[in-house]
């Protein structure tokens, strides 16, 4: 991959969301032929997966973070408009060579789940549901306008 723009670019939406594991794509399918937005599908996610952690929390049932969403959706920028503080992260995502889907979701998940305090695991779907989002829309038009 000469970089992570030219790929991102000649991505089809839907091939983010088919790079899941089974057990989350399925879901993400089902909610999509039901006509649902990625965004939509993000915050169904973040709801559902809060309530799901509860029997292994200290505490009551977490509520889920309304900013979480957009506070992920800024490292995600971050990540692909060039922040400095992901340089490295990039740059090994890059020299990896695989032009596959599962890999830059991997990647991506990993070097922003510490930024936004979540598993790498909790956040690929999310990630690949912005990654869907994004689309067909230039890389450098997303930066300039998100």
């Amino acid at each position: 991959m000469d970089n992570m723009m030219d790929f991102l670019e000649t991505s089809e939406p839907d091939s983010w969301i088919a790079a899941l594991p089974s057990y989350q794509r399925n879901t993400i399918v089902e909610m999509r032929a039901r006509g649902e937005s990625y965004d939509d599908i993000a915050l169904t996610w973040i709801a559902a997966g809060a309530s799901n952690t509860a029997p292994f929390s200290t505490g009551g049932p977490p509520q889920p973070d309304p900013g979480f969403l957009e506070k992920l959706r800024v490292e995600v920028r971050a990540y692909l408009c060039g922040d400095k503080k992901y340089d490295r992260d990039r740059k090994q995502l890059i020299a990896g060579g695989k032009e596959i889907h599962a890999f830059v979701i991997s990647g991506m998940s990993f070097g922003i789940a510490p930024f936004v305090g979540a598993a790498s695991i909790v956040i690929a779907p999310l990630i690949a549901l912005i990654l869907a989002a994004i689309g067909k829309v230039s890389l450098n038009a997303w930066c300039a306008t998100s």
